[in-house]
């Protein structure tokens, strides 16, 4: 991966969301006709890079977050990655699940039926079979052969998972997405949603700090 994302300017704005901290609460005490509880410090609040940005996600797609919209943003992810064949009617979306046997999954979709894996990889590298013990930890834990597990890379250019991470899955099902393209529809789209302005600001706010991953935006 090519070493061009400006870590400095992701952080400062982070950093500079807790400014809003006590206006987004403020805003949350709405009637039931517009409600949210949603602020995007909240929802980062941990201190790794990646952690923040997979919590971002998972706030979006978990249909009992706090957007109260079900699973319409998980829809219209499903959608931006093409995927048409994973039932959502019902669903769980978990993030850091597993154990330390196994390792834990940034991010885990389950519909009882089929799951999908979501490894975020922004600068950390594969770890020493880690795909394959996710696959296993799902298998094993969960009931699911792996024949139904779709393990989906995201990052933000990798054009492979090493084979040291597949281990014993190396034909097992793998689908790459990238921030600059599938993340940054998605969010688009989430935009056309019916939201409030609290969350509309947030999603904003966070395609400004992709495109600020990429050298295309300049915070001033």
């Amino acid at each position: 991966m090519n070493d061009f994302c400006d870590r400095d300017k992701v952080n400062d704005f982070f950093n500079s969301m807790d400014k809003y901290i006590q206006k987004e609460i403020e805003n949350s005490r709405r009637n039931e006709s517009d409600r949210s509880d949603y602020n995007i410090f909240l929802a980062l609040h941990k201190n790794s890079d990646e952690v923040k940005h997979t919590r971002f996600i998972h706030s979006l797609l978990d249909p009992n977050g706090y957007h109260y919209l079900g699973n319409e943003f998980l829809r219209k992810f499903l959608e931006a990655c093409d995927i048409d064949d994973f039932d959502i009617s019902s669903v769980e979306v978990n993030k850091e699940e597993g154990n330390q046997e196994y390792g834990y999954m940034d991010l885990c979709i389950k519909n009882g039926k089929k799951c999908i894996i979501i490894e975020n990889k922004i600068y950390a590298k594969d770890q020493n079979s880690q795909m394959e013990r996710y696959i296993d930890y799902i298998c094993n834990e969960c009931d699911c052969e792996h024949k139904n597990i779709l393990f989906m890379y995201l990052s933000l250019d990798r054009e492979g998972v090493s084979d040291n991470s597949k281990g014993d899955y190396k034909n097992n099902a793998i689908k790459y997405i990238y921030y600059s393209k599938e993340i940054i529809n998605w969010l688009r789209n989430c935009l056309k949603s019916k939201i409030t302005a609290s969350l509309k600001f947030s999603i904003e706010r966070y395609i400004d700090v992709i495109n600020s991953i990429y050298g295309k935006h300049t915070y001033v």
